[in-house]
């Protein structure tokens, strides 16, 4: 009787050994989360149920404008959000990937990266160099809501020597809504209508279908209005910035100058 309560102490005190650590690291995760705006979250996104095919890379899939515009909303009011797996109908991770290199390659053949990094730059020239997360935001109604599908993005990062590219992927049609791209280099000569021109082809890309109303720019950016909707598309220019890279060869930080564009959907009002 004795050995038997004995083996019953130890098995009981292994399985709390093991268990106990368990939630002590989920709940130092969750609070790590939690600081970053990212929520744990369960079964909170739904599948895609439209008769239109989705999950491609080719961006078949569409979304009227109104939908977009609430949620571009949604992304632009929202602060937190959370990390998922993929549901029926959104892109997988390899996919995403195919959306962002498309995307790049699109913008490079219309002559919207600067002229210099065209080409070879673009596309597989990224090799393993690339991350991605699939998140979706939390909108006013709060958390535990189910979220529609095309409410998540794919954050997609790729990088190499001479350029990172950051890219927010619709995760229903593969359209890019959102891009950062950091490119280094000592001289720029961009074309005198680059801002308009890039602006339209990244909203032609987005899947926004409205036509152009108006445009205006400045030295930091430019902004291009669209007929019958809120929604507009945005771009930011920044001429010399300086950022610290590592150094591969020798171990060490060193600067860089640099040229910071982004492109993002964005709503008025």
């Amino acid at each position: 009787m004795v050995s038997l309560l004995g083996v019953l102490l130890v098995m009981l005190l292994a399985y709390a050994g093991s268990y106990v650590p368990g939630l002590l690291f989920a709940e130092r995760e969750r609070r790590l989360f939690a600081g970053c705006g990212i929520m744990e979250m369960e079964e909170t996104v739904l599948p895609w149920e439209e008769d239109q095919p989705a999950g491609d890379a080719n961006a078949q899939s569409r979304l009227e404008t109104e939908r977009i515009e609430q949620v571009i909303r949604t992304w632009k009011e929202s602060d937190r959000e959370f990390l998922h797996e993929p549901v029926e109908g959104q892109l997988s991770m390899e996919e995403a990937f195919e959306a962002g290199q498309e995307w790049i390659n699109a913008m490079s053949g219309a002559g919207c990266y600067p002229l210099d990094y065209a080409g070879s730059k673009a596309g597989s020239a990224y090799g393993d160099h690339a991350s991605a997360v699939l998140v979706a935001t939390i909108g006013s109604e709060g958390e535990n809501q189910p979220r529609e599908s095309y409410y998540s993005c794919w954050n997609v990062i790729f990088y190499n020597e001479d350029t990172k590219v950051r890219l927010w992927i619709n995760a229903v049609t593969g359209q890019v809504w959102e891009a950062e791209l950091i490119m280094y280099a000592q001289e720029w000569n961009l074309p005198e209508d680059f801002a308009c021109d890039s602006l339209v082809k990244f909203l032609e890309l987005s899947g926004v279908e409205n036509a152009a109303a108006g445009f205006a720019e400045n030295r930091l950016g430019a902004v291009l209005y669209l007929e019958g909707t809120s929604i507009c598309g945005e771009m930011e220019r920044e001429d010399a910035e300086w950022i610290y890279v590592w150094s591969e060869d020798d171990g060490t930080k060193r600067e860089r100058r640099c040229m910071r564009i982004s492109y993002r959907l964005g709503v008025i009002g």
